[in-house]
């Protein structure tokens, strides 16, 4: 086997300092409990982890991404450039490579239709794969593409490396395709709220956000009360449109996150069978907090549909960039590199509860996910690769991320961190959003309040009540 000394070298350079996190079970809100804890590194700091003496014999393991999509979340990177992600992600491609005595590759197209020629000419071209969070996913997950995560012994899918709960709401019947762990950390899109801090302060809000959170205490109605205070046609040219000032500017597609912030679900977990928890009454009830926001906080909304490729050139991000926005909803999670380059650093927000009564905050997320074809060579050796580049990720990526790229490119004081820190600690995952492939639940609320500017529940309920139950139907049809 190939010596790793000096790649093992660099890499504890690169990374002296650099905190090792850990993701906690909240009982009550505190960002003191949030991935942001200080452990010293241990002069080994891989020891924990307890790497086999296996040698995969040079092979080539390859990870099938979408196109861009390696290059973004940098899963395997063949040379340095100098940034601290790329060389924190370089430095645990090398030392897979060495440890194990493998290649890692990558290859970029279309899973569903890369998989089926492999299953059907039954060759080995990949071993892992980063599925569209949506697109083509149900089908390949009901369609034997993918290999029971559950029955794989080489993952450790207990541990801390592996989030937790998407495990839990993603298993079903003992089945499980798709998994999330810190190897997808800069690629786990969340939803929150940008809060412009300046033009908060010369509006004359004194309050401090960020109590109110740890407060439990943002709720929709505090949103829409400051959102109708701030804005308005500042141009004098009697027309409010993307060249005036708003409380709020909103990406009309994070409706459904919106629904989730609020605690309606689009699967029930609570009993022994999953079954559809989405009801008319609970829908209504959310529809008219959202439409309340939207359309009735004089003039003072801005909405707008894009999706993330979008974002750059969009109005929302040309009003907010230009100072021209109290809150906008933004992905936090996973359009970092723009947050990084604004002049002025913004404060985050999770998107706000329902009400006071509602118990806790929900980050929804609905991307990161790995899975193993049932193309692999061998599934056992794809699942040791998948598990130790997880492990890396935890140890390495996740404190690159979280203190250089969170803590200093896209902050400028300490509670911004922790509140960037408190969003990631707060993710929620949905199968039903997964499942959803027409998007009758997880658009409703676009299609009814945004698109519609209606509350108008109980003609949407006739007319896809029935397509909404099939998503229990492909659920059952799980191989």
């Amino acid at each position: 086997m190939k010596t790793f000394g000096c790649c093992l070298l660099a890499l504890i350079l690169l990374l002296t300092g650099a905190l090792l996190t850990s993701c906690k079970e909240e009982e009550e809100l505190s960002f003191e409990t949030t991935e942001d804890a200080t452990e010293e590194i241990p002069a080994d700091k891989y020891a924990e982890y307890g790497f086999e003496t296996i040698d995969l014999e040079q092979r080539s393991y390859c990870i099938l991404t979408l196109a861009g999509y390696n290059s973004k979340h940098h899963f395997v990177v063949d040379d340095i450039d100098g940034t601290t992600l790329n060389e924190a992600a370089f430095s645990r491609t090398q030392y897979v490579n060495e440890v194990y005595n493998c290649n890692l590759t990558f290859w970029e197209g279309n899973p569903d239709l890369l998989i089926n020629d492999c299953i059907m000419g039954g060759t080995h071209d990949f071993d892992l794969v980063y599925p569209h969070p949506t697109s083509s996913i149900v089908k390949m997950m009901t369609s034997n593409y993918f290999a029971n995560l559950l029955e794989c012994d080489t993952l450790r899918l207990d541990e801390k490396w592996w989030n937790q709960s998407h495990i839990d709401t993603y298993s079903v019947n003992n089945k499980l395709f798709l998994a999330v762990s810190d190897y997808s950390i800069t690629g786990q899109g969340i939803t929150g709220i940008l809060y412009n801090k300046k033009l908060y302060k010369d509006a004359g809000f004194n309050e401090n956000l960020y109590q109110i959170v740890k407060d439990g205490n943002w709720t929709m109605e505090r949103l829409h009360t400051m959102v109708k205070q701030f804005g308005g046609d500042t141009n004098g040219d009697t027309v409010i449109d993307e060249k005036d000032t708003f409380g709020l500017a909103f990406q009309g597609g994070y409706a459904a996150a919106c629904m989730y912030a609020m605690d309606q679900y689009i699967f029930d977990y609570s009993g022994e069978e999953i079954k559809l928890a989405v009801e008319q009454e609970s829908i209504s009830r959310i529809a008219q907090k959202l439409y309340s926001l939207l359309w009735e906080s004089d003039q003072r909304v801005y909405i707008e549909n894009c999706v993330n490729a979008g974002w750059p050139t969009s109005n929302l991000w040309k009003i907010y960039s230009e100072n021209r926005a109290l809150f906008m909803t933004f992905d936090v999670g996973g359009m970092f590199p723009m947050l990084s380059n604004l002049p002025e650093k913004p404060g985050y927000l999770p998107l706000p509860k329902f009400d006071d009564a509602q118990k806790d905050y929900n980050v929804f997320c609905a991307s990161g996910f790995f899975a193993i074809p049932n193309c692999a060579e061998d599934i056992e050796k794809s699942g040791l690769v998948l598990d130790a580049l997880s492990y890396l990720s935890y140890v390495d990526m996740r404190p690159a991320f979280f203190e250089r790229i969170l803590g200093g490119r896209m902050s400028d004081h300490p509670e911004d961190y922790e509140m960037l820190n408190f969003l990631h600690s707060k993710k929620v995952y949905d199968l039903g959003y997964t499942m959803d492939e027409g998007g009758y639940v997880r658009d409703m609320l676009k299609k009814i309040v945004v698109d519609g500017r209606s509350v108008n529940t109980s003609s949407y309920w006739r007319m896809n009540s029935t397509f909404m139950n099939t998503i229990v139907t492909k659920l059952k049809a799980f191989p």
